[in-house]
């Protein structure tokens, strides 16, 4: 319950750079400390931390210099999540700061209507879609009569989760020991983009939210807060609303972390770990951190976002642009 304490970190930043499709890029970036180097002494909170601190700084190190209104520099192309990832993952190394993470850089873009990221480990992003609605009939669910239906809201897209084995995520690190271990690097990531569209959700999250959440429940959450906030499906598409963003991300923050400290169910982490013959039962007890976007239309705002995580603390050269707790 003590947010100083989370071993994850994030970022959330808007940059302005005008394009023909917008007048400014949002980048978002999610991290998962391992909790395992404070038995050696090392605090897991920073190496996360000094990976989102110098994503931010190289995305800003990049933007267009803008003096009014007016653009003094012709801008060059934005970067790409892997570009961003890899300029942070140098630095951190640089500074030779001891621990390690998984990580996910995601933006969007606007030129092909697609989100694109690069995630090394275990970190989720997923994307969901009214399947029967008439912008997506082709992907529509044919199996159960329509109207049997109580949602069309399911899973569209998913990322693939990058394993050594069991609960052993690829990882960014560095360690000062001798033989100390090996990890991965960004050449390591995976890389992908998935078309979106008006009325999509999108859900980045690091694991304590996917190891204790089936996606099912994760779809009647986003269709119960769709219901409040918009009045049903495909609703409210003109306009960003940033506070009902912020909703679904505490919404599942907070049902992720009730399910992790429940012992009376079978998480999908402990029925993962019975099929790798480790007995576990409830729970995982895990930092949750939820980004969530809503897509909406192109005549409007085209982006919005929330989070649901504590401001990152520790070790820092400065303040951390693009914060927006909640």
């Amino acid at each position: 319950m003590d947010p100083t304490l989370s071993e994850d970190a994030h970022f959330v930043l808007s940059v302005a750079w005008a394009t023909p499709e917008a007048e400014s890029l949002q980048y978002v970036g999610i991290a998962d400390g391992v909790g395992s180097w404070r038995g050696l002494g090392v605090d897991p909170r920073e190496f996360p931390q000094r990976l989102m601190f110098w994503a931010q700084q190289y995305i800003l190190s990049t933007a267009p210099s803008v003096s009014g209104s007016a653009v003094v520099d012709q801008p060059r192309p934005a970067p790409k999540p892997l570009e961003v990832l890899s300029a942070a993952w140098e630095m951190v190394m640089g500074e030779k700061a001891v621990g390690s993470s998984t990580a996910c850089i995601a933006t969007l873009d606007y030129s092909l209507d697609q989100l694109t990221f690069s995630n090394i480990g275990d970190n989720g992003v997923v994307v969901l879609r009214h399947i029967d609605s008439d912008i997506a009939g082709y992907m529509r669910e044919r199996r159960t009569p329509r109207h049997l239906r109580t949602s069309d809201l399911r899973i569209a897209f998913i990322s693939q989760q990058q394993l050594r084995s069991f609960n052993l995520p690829y990882q960014l690190g560095y360690t000062n020991v001798p033989a100390g271990g090996t990890f991965e690097t960004p050449r390591d990531a995976v890389n992908t983009s998935f078309p979106i569209m008006p009325g999509d959700i999108v859900i980045l999250a690091t694991d304590g939210l996917y190891d204790n959440m089936e996606l099912d429940e994760m779809c009647d959450i986003a269709q119960e807060w769709e219901t409040k906030w918009f009045g049903g499906a495909m609703r409210g598409l003109d306009k960003q609303d940033n506070a009902a963003a912020a909703d679904l991300a505490a919404r599942l923050a907070q049902r992720a972390r009730e399910l992790s400290l429940d012992t009376s169910r079978d998480s999908p982490f402990a029925l993962l770990a019975k099929e790798n013959d480790i007995m576990w039962g409830g729970g995982m007890p895990d930092d949750v951190t939820v980004v969530v976007m809503r897509i909406v239309n192109k005549l409007s705002s085209k982006f919005q976002f929330a989070q649901d995580i504590p401001p990152p603390v520790g070790r820092a050269l400065g303040p951390l642009p693009g914060q927006n707790s909640i």
